[in-house]
């Protein structure tokens, strides 16, 4: 494409780009009065099942459901299982776990919050239609609620799991008698919680909220509008000529734009990890372990994370982050070391290097940049590495059918357990299927036992024995924890995003 094409591309984008921003305004604004602390979020992405409180458990999708909904545990800042919905737990056996639950609480529609509402949730979740959802799916060790008294209720897993506190901060709950009697399609519609913010209308266009003063957590807000926005220079088109004030899947480079106006740029680091993922089950270089090595010490993190990643995140040398449970301070990252790594190609035999295919999905075209410089990287030791695009549709198919091609693909490890990755990477016994991309026999007596612990510190220990041992025998090129960008307006105050939750609470509008 010459200059002056690119050029005519660049224009019509920001031409699509800024007359989508314009109907945002008008749309958003044709009620409003000057009065009103209104904050107008723009979103990728809007979830299609609407409030379905099982539907979905990462960002951009689950944004509504934090103002909405709450879980029965959060994660806190220091990765800590703190007091949700519930207020206090505990297990002698780690399969039948006792909740206390928080009092006082009450739904959006008037319905009191107490143990029938985890009764029937549980009952959902192990329905044929829950056991689909995210959720239930996540959560599929539930076999049931069982209430002692109006605040206090059993949990009772199908297996022993030391850690479920820190799993519950999946479970959101919602209005039993409403659920019951409007079924998950009719109630996505009209989704109540005990969250700080109620639905006045779920749109294609955006979810529209108004404060539930009656919430034990009530938000500070007039309005609440979450618009969806997908195009990335669009959304920072919205937020520059004050269409929203808040927008959330930025990048580094914006940050100059936003100060220009007066807003700034919030980087926050999310709970997933990503990696490049060997596929050592085909008789390929990656199946040995000094060669996995040696593509580890080619890698320049530092230098990526510097100059693309605006300094926002650390490298990592294990597929956990600061947060995480098992996660290993004393384990570092791999040392940038281009020499060490021609030595290790070298004994494995690949003195020249070799040839390897990379499949990435790129969710943006900074992502794109750094696994260009990754393969940059690699090349400067001989391995010469071609990127293949696909969509994310067919990586998740892949991952799951097996279904693999080429030598590595873009992967991360998402969420505060690292274990549920792990069938993944086992190719035998209880945590195998036939997706397995990297075979590691030798943890699966590991996993047996961390599965079997009643208590954290025992779980603890077990996670970091394995970390340690796949920081020897890498499954993959590790690479940080992931950073987002969001874009802040002057005014927006409070905003303060943790572990993938955003404080809908906190949020305020100055004067």
């Amino acid at each position: 494409m010459d200059v002056k094409s690119q050029g005519l591309v660049c224009w019509k984008r920001w031409a699509v780009g800024l007359t989508f921003v314009i109907l945002i305004f008008v749309l958003s604004n044709a009620e409003s009065r000057a009065a009103d602390k209104v904050l107008r979020l723009g979103l990728s992405f809007i979830a299609p099942g609407k409030g379905n409180p099982y539907q979905g458990i990462s960002m951009p999708t689950i944004v509504p459901f934090h103002a909405v909904f709450d879980t029965l545990t959060y994660v806190d800042e220091h990765g800590d299982v703190a007091p949700g919905l519930a207020v206090s737990w505990h297990s002698n056996d780690a399969m039948i776990w006792t909740f206390k639950l928080r009092r006082g609480v009450s739904f959006s529609n008037g319905e009191p919050f107490d143990t029938e509402a985890l009764r029937v949730s549980a009952e959902h979740m192990r329905s044929s239609i829950g056991e689909m959802e995210t959720v239930g799916s996540n959560l599929y060790h539930v076999k049931e609620a069982r209430p002692i008294d109006e605040h206090t209720v059993e949990v009772v897993l199908s297996e022993r799991d030391a850690l479920f506190p820190l799993h519950a901060t999946l479970w959101r709950i919602p209005a039993p008698k409403l659920w019951k009697e409007l079924g998950p399609e009719e109630f996505a519609k009209v989704p109540a919680g005990t969250g700080p913010y109620q639905v006045t209308a779920w749109e294609e266009r955006g979810v529209f909220l108004q404060p539930f003063l009656g919430s034990w957590r009530a938000g500070k807000l007039d309005r609440v509008e979450l618009l969806k926005i997908p195009d990335q220079t669009a959304r920072l088109q919205a937020l520059l000529s004050g269409a929203v004030n808040l927008v959330m899947g930025l990048s580094p480079e914006d940050k100059d734009a936003l100060e220009s106006v007066g807003a700034s740029l919030y980087s926050r680091v999310i709970p997933a990890t990503p990696f490049i993922a060997f596929l050592t089950t085909k008789d390929i270089p990656v199946k040995d372990t000094r060669v996995r090595q040696a593509l580890n010490y080619a890698v320049n993190r530092e230098l990526i994370i510097e100059r693309l990643l605006g300094a926002s995140t650390y490298p990592l040398g294990q597929l956990a982050y600061p947060g995480a449970f098992g996660f290993d301070p004393n384990l570092e990252a791999y040392p940038y070391d281009p020499d060490k790594a021609k030595v290790l190609l070298a004994s494995a035999g690949y003195p020249q290097g070799f040839d390897m295919v990379i499949t990435l999905s790129g969710r943006g075209a900074n992502e794109t940049l750094y696994y260009q410089q990754i393969a940059e990287d690699l090349r400067y030791i001989g391995v010469n590495v071609e990127l293949q695009l696909t969509t994310a549709g067919n990586m998740t198919r892949n991952l799951f059918d097996g279904t693999f091609q080429g030598d590595a693909f873009a992967l991360g490890v998402r969420g505060f357990d690292p274990l549920n990755a792990y069938r993944h990477r086992v190719c035998l016994g209880i945590l195998a299927d036939r997706s397995a991309y990297h075979c590691d026999a030798s943890l699966l007596p590991l996993l047996r036992a961390a599965r079997s612990q009643t208590s954290e510190s025992g779980a603890q220990r077990i996670y970091r024995e394995v970390l340690r041992r796949e920081f020897d025998s890498p499954p993959g090129i590790f690479l940080w924890q992931w950073p987002e960008f969001d874009g802040v307006s002057a005014g927006v105050e409070g905003y303060a995003p943790l572990q993938d939750v955003v404080n809908f609470q906190d949020i305020w509008i100055s004067d």
